[in-house]
């Protein structure tokens, strides 16, 4: 009886092992360098970036669920003057990845050689399937909707010829090619859409003034999205900037100005289905990162989904952050250490700073556009040095020299400056979705934080912000 019971465990055991090992789909990066770490993201069906550091010799394994796309793109940033090279993965892949010291290169290998060389030259030719591409490569100095309209069509071109060489070889697998073919459809929408994007409507001559040549080419591009469907979710970024970028561009057309209440409104005209709803949550998002006041958007947006959206989940969770009161948060005891090797919790060095306003700038040695907010922040310290303002600067570097020598060179007269122990493990780190950086932080008079993702401190409106939050206003 006990050998029979024994059997059936084992059978179990056999089972459920066997269960898991073929149900769970997954895919995996190694690290092959000696000495070099690796940074890679990628983004999930909600626009959520996710973020790894795979460290020399190490590796990971990416999961597939629900908000994992498949193919899943993981970004490999090469340099900081270079594209972020793309990695289309299906799962069950495994990718080496090594290190060209004397080019200054990634190396790749793996089962799927012809797609690595392909997707290489794409970057050294700068038409990487990347959402922002093309966008600085002839929007250089104001010009007419022709010339722009011509210069399209010679980076077009340039796709095409690239593209036709991918769909001609058998070594590339049809997801992938269906994943490049699309993508570069959508970079069309995206190049022709893009004088309606607000950052940039004075570069194109006479913006609101749309020739009929432009309005019938645009539309004949546009039927990618009809091709996909109503019901076609977010295979990558793309996608969602594709959508948006021509929705602004409709607005442009249409004689409206490019405001969050107008590009929504001609979203839920023009769209219908999953593009409507996530073209929605992306302008909204993008809408409470620039602080632009959206909630009548939010309340509509409401009424056309379920209570339990994910997209209600995270834009609801952007007012929660906005409003947290760090010190009544037990949980929140991370570490860091000054430039003297003193270790302190975080809550403290808040707390020692209550009654001012404080500007937390989150960077690292190794950021470059880090560096160069750097001078704007510091220039805020002089311009409120009477008033009861402080700025911050937290650092995420794992490396304690690499943190000294870059905080010595770029912040010599920076009393306020700290290291972040362990931040991948850290509250701080994890409570605020800093899943990139240069990221800034407002935390008001009382240690509440106001803003979790504040304007950048170049940005025109911050001090329009600042000012109401600083208790000790000035006369007026």
């Amino acid at each position: 009886m006990n050998r029979i019971k024994r059997l059936v465990f084992i059978t179990l055991l056999f089972v459920t092992y066997y269960a898991e090992s073929h149900t769970t789909r997954s895919l995996t990066i190694i690290n092959s360098d000696k000495n070099k770490d690796i940074f890679l993201y990628y983004d999930n069906a909600l626009m959520e970036r996710q973020r790894y550091t795979l460290q020399a010799l190490k590796s990971i394994t990416i999961k597939f669920d629900s908000l994992t796309p498949e193919p899943l793109v993981v970004y490999v940033p090469v340099t900081i003057a270079r594209l972020a090279l793309c990695m289309p993965m299906m799962a069950g892949d495994t990718l080496r990845i090594g290190y060209d010291k004397a080019n200054d290169m990634y190396t790749f290998h793996g089962p799927h050689t012809a797609e690595y060389k392909h997707l290489v030259t794409l970057e050294a030719l700068s038409i990487a399937p990347n959402p922002m591409t093309y966008m600085t490569h002839t929007l250089q100095k104001k010009i007419t909707y022709k010339k722009h309209f011509g210069n399209c069509q010679a980076v077009f071109k340039k796709i095409d010829s690239v593209n036709a060489i991918i769909r001609k070889d058998s070594l590339v697998r049809p997801e992938i090619k269906k994943l490049i073919d699309t993508e570069f459809k959508l970079i069309k929408v995206s190049f022709l859409a893009f004088p309606g994007d607000p950052g940039r409507t004075n570069l194109i001559d006479h913006p609101e003034k749309v020739p009929q040549f432009y309005r019938d080419s645009l539309a004949k591009y546009a039927r990618i999205f009809e091709r996909l469907g109503p019901q076609a979710m977010s295979h990558s970024r793309q996608i969602i900037f594709s959508l948006t970028t021509y929705i602004q561009f409709l607005t442009l057309a249409g004689g409206k100005p490019v405001t969050i209440s107008n590009t929504f409104e001609q979203a839920c005209n023009t769209l219908h289905g999953a593009q409507r709803d996530v073209t929605c949550f992306f302008m909204l998002k993008t809408a409470q990162r620039d602080n632009v006041p959206m909630q009548n958007e939010l309340a509509r947006f409401q009424t056309m989904l379920t209570p339990n959206s994910p997209y209600l989940r995270i834009l609801l969770k952007h007012y929660e952050l906005s409003n947290y009161p760090i010190l009544k948060d037990t949980t929140f005891q991370d570490l860091v250490v000054n430039t003297h090797g003193d270790t302190l919790k975080l809550r403290d060095v808040l707390a020692s700073m209550k009654d001012s306003l404080v500007y937390v700038d989150v960077w690292a040695s190794w950021c470059a556009p880090c560096i160069m907010g750097m001078p704007h922040s510091q220039a805020l310290t002089k311009k409120y040095s009477t008033r009861k303002f402080k700025v911050i600067y937290i650092s995420i570097d794992a490396a304690p020299d690499k943190w000294k020598e870059a905080e010595a060179k770029y912040l010599p007269e920076t009393e306020n400056s700290y290291r972040l122990l362990d931040h991948n493990q850290a509250m701080f780190y994890k409570k605020f979705k800093i899943d990139s950086i240069p990221r800034y932080l407002l935390v008001d008079t009382n240690t509440v934080v106001r803003q979790h993702k504040a304007l950048s401190p170049d940005h025109p409106e911050l001090p329009n912000i600042i000012e109401p939050l600083m208790k000790d206003r000035l006369p007026e």
